[in-house]
């Protein structure tokens, strides 16, 4: 049971840190997030915490959850 309970929170990291990336943009068009990069270093930030959660996620949790982001690699991270 411990094992399901930190996946739970790993799932809740990566669900805190897609609403924040996705609250970072908020309001912003291409050409201000390209001109700030306050903006750009915060969602890479958010996209990182993402990929290191999904990758520590059980594989069971993930056979069961394919939406689950796999690794650090930004092609799998979708916010």
């Amino acid at each position: 049971m411990a094992e399901a309970g930190r996946d739970e929170a790993y799932l809740l990291d990566m669900l805190l840190a897609a609403r924040d990336a996705r609250a970072f943009v908020s309001g912003l068009d291409e050409a201000a997030f390209r001109a700030s990069r306050l903006h750009q270093n915060a969602v890479i930030r958010s996209l990182e915490i993402i990929g290191e959660a999904g990758a520590k996620v059980l594989p069971a949790t993930r056979a069961a959850r394919p939406e689950i982001p796999r690794g650090k690699s930004p092609a799998c991270v979708i916010v």
